[in-house]
């Protein structure tokens, strides 16, 4: 991983660990939601055309931390495990601290280890 990338998912994990809004200048303030809406569906809360609802990698991107080779940090497979938990979870009910506790997994191991995270016992 490269040091941007690493200070960028610190960042976002920073601030969801502190509870705050993500905040960029001359927009409203950005909540955080990990479920996937479809465009077709819902407003996109990112303004990335992404259909998501303001989820981890949306935030990575709305921060303007571009340090993926002109890559959409959402498309960067080796990111993969990080921003797109099993399907078996309700994304709409992971919270800001799940989220900053599987940015701290992956940066620690390289693996988000949502399912501890979200509290299944192996």
């Amino acid at each position: 991983m490269t040091t941007p990338t690493r200070k960028c998912l610190e960042k976002v994990r920073d601030i969801l660990r502190a509870g705050e809004p993500l905040r960029i200048e001359g927009e409203e303030d950005l909540g955080f939601n990990m479920e996937f809406r479809y465009p077709e569906e819902t407003d996109d809360l990112t303004g990335q055309g992404c259909g998501s609802a303001a989820c981890i990698a949306g935030w990575v991107e709305e921060l303007g931390y571009h340090a993926y080779d002109g890559e959409r940090p959402s498309a960067r497979p080796d990111l993969a495990g990080l921003y797109y938990p099993p399907m078996r979870f309700d994304y709409a009910s992971i919270t800001p601290a799940q989220a900053a506790d599987a940015i701290d997994n992956y940066l620690r191991y390289g693996d988000a280890n949502w399912p501890a995270v979200l509290g299944e016992v192996g």
